[in-house]
């Protein structure tokens, strides 16, 4: 008999122990979401993941699931709403992340079918879309307080493959990168008016406005990061860096958040490069990976590198002092380091489900 109450103090403290574990596992795991690095899109399920924490020591969090069949999601440069292509009646609608329980998915505007967003100016103030089927660029202003939907600016003069575009903050201004399938051309719109050719080709895979004037853009062709200073004066773009800069095939182009660095991602060789605002190299460094992307996280120049997918997720952290690669460990890996007594359990928001 002593020896079975022994054994039931035994498995009662055991229980006590292993509950008192898990309530300090969660905890831990609590503190480890800390503060919000960013989100990740995952286009094949129309969702985001937050991830949490700090780069390089950060988790991907549980994902957001829209409860409207959405075309598209994109995520503001501030983190602060998330704008979406709305699938069964064709609507732009968007959301606040920075109160997600007050605030549900809304409409902004119907939109013509088959359209997409292009670009979130470098503020979030502004956005411009584009319906491939009526071929037609579409400007919303106001995303931070009021949106409001601009005249519809006509393609048609200019019947693009394939579109590129940067917008700026004011919105009165859109580059444009327009594809025949051969060749890419820059055009300029302003104050609504149909966009005027500036006399520059190559394939041209990224456009970004710096300042209300002045722009960058990345040519694969050429294997350059060109400049222009002033776009509505149509001067000759400079070329800023090159393959002796480490420039071998550009697929995406950033500027940091205080306008004094440029990020190129280059395809071929996996390289991220840094580069000074006059073009002078800051650092060059490998991501052993092939990268697709160059989406904005919190910090000054965080930004995501490659897609969602049971790999982990790379990240790249150009700080003043050093530019490393972090990664995000996919969810193969985060059930791997946990029990599954203790993986947090999904939550949902108004306007999102907890289905995956």
């Amino acid at each position: 008999m002593r020896e079975l109450r022994l054994s039931t103090v035994g498995r009662a403290l055991a229980a006590v122990f292993l509950l008192s574990l898990v309530a300090l596992v969660n905890q831990t795991a609590a503190q480890i979401q800390g503060p919000l690095l960013g989100y990740a899109t995952d286009p094949s399920r129309n969702m985001l993941r937050p991830i949490w924490g700090v780069p390089g020591a950060s988790t991907l969090g549980e994902p957001l699931v829209f409860d409207q069949p959405l075309a598209q999601v994109v995520v503001s440069p501030n983190l602060d709403y998330v704008l979406a292509i709305k699938n069964n009646s064709p609507s732009l609608v968007m959301a606040r992340l920075t109160n997600p329980d007050r605030d549900e998915l809304r409409t902004i505007a119907a939109v013509p079918p088959e359209t997409r967003i292009l670009d979130v100016s470098p503020s979030g103030q502004t956005a411009v879309l584009y319906s491939r089927r009526q071929q037609l660029l579409l400007i919303v202003t106001g995303l931070g307080s009021a949106p409001k939907v601009a005249a519809p600016i006509s393609l048609a003069s200019v019947a693009p493959s394939r579109l590129a575009a940067a917008v700026g903050d004011e919105g009165s201004s859109v580059l444009l990168a327009v594809s025949d399938g051969q060749a890419s051309n820059l055009y300029l719109s302003t104050e609504g008016r149909d966009p005027q050719p500036l006399g520059i080709s190559g394939d041209i895979t990224s456009l970004r406005f710096v300042g209300a004037r002045s722009a960058l853009f990345a040519d694969r062709q050429r294997k350059e990061v060109l400049f222009i200073a002033d776009l509505e004066k149509a001067g000759s773009p400079v070329a800023l860096a090159g393959p002796p800069q480490g420039i071998d095939d550009p697929v995406a182009l950033q500027v940091s958040r205080d306008n004094q660095r440029i990020i190129v991602a280059n395809g071929r060789s996996g390289n991220v490069v840094v580069l000074g605002m006059e073009g002078a190299v800051h650092s060059m460094t490998p991501c052993d990976c092939t990268p697709t992307r160059l989406e904005r996280m919190d910090g000054n120049s965080v930004f995501q590198l490659t897609d969602l997918s049971d790999q982990p997720l790379l990240l790249l952290d150009a700080g003043v002092s050093e530019t490393r690669v972090v990664f995000v460990p996919s969810d193969r890996l985060q059930r791997r380091s946990l029990p599954a007594a203790v993986q947090s359990p999904r939550r949902g928001i108004p306007g999102r489900s907890n289905d995956q």
